[in-house]
């Protein structure tokens, strides 16, 4: 309220209805592209683990299917196999994929909460909250999911787990 008022000027207003129409269609765009590029994650050898609301294994699914009918979201975590440099070096090998701790966009994101939104925190404070050094987040945007997954591919094949 302190920097725009407490009403929507008139071109963001505008700018907030063109996109409410389009919505729907990024929204089960992004619920598509979480289940496809979080099951090939999932498969993928360089992944040591994929926690998803979607995988039938996860410990919320029963509540996600009673709750989220038309989908179980855009946001998955992971981690992969080897140490957390290695894992770094694949994140900044990533080039379609942008690292921020961003949630939500039309862009697909990864964001690592431990050095970012959960730095301040000592170890023993995060991993109370469920924040481990290894988890990435990842959150689907739009784009193709082919291009996601290749993505990733490359990333895995410029670093080697030596």
């Amino acid at each position: 309220m302190r920097d725009t008022g407490a009403c929507l000027g008139a071109q963001a207003a505008q700018q907030l209805f063109i996109g409410v129409e389009t919505l729907s269609l990024r929204c089960e765009r992004q619920h598509q592209n979480a289940q496809v590029v979080g099951a090939w994650l999932r498969a993928h050898p360089r992944v040591a683990w994929v926690k998803y609301l979607g995988f039938a294994d996860h410990p919320y699914h029963k509540l996600a299917r009673k709750y989220l009918q038309n989908g179980f979201g855009t946001v998955m975590t992971f981690g992969l196999k080897g140490s957390i440099d290695k894992a770094w070096e694949v994140v900044d090998a990533l080039r379609l994929i942008a690292n921020t701790p961003n949630v939500g966009d039309a862009k697909t994101t990864v964001g690592h909460h431990w050095s970012t939104t959960h730095k301040g925190c000592s170890a023993e404070e995060n991993e109370a909250m469920g924040v481990y050094e290894d988890l990435f987040r990842l959150s689907l945007g739009i784009e193709n999911s082919d291009d996601l997954i290749a993505d990733f591919q490359h990333a895995f094949d410029s670093v080697s787990l030596d």
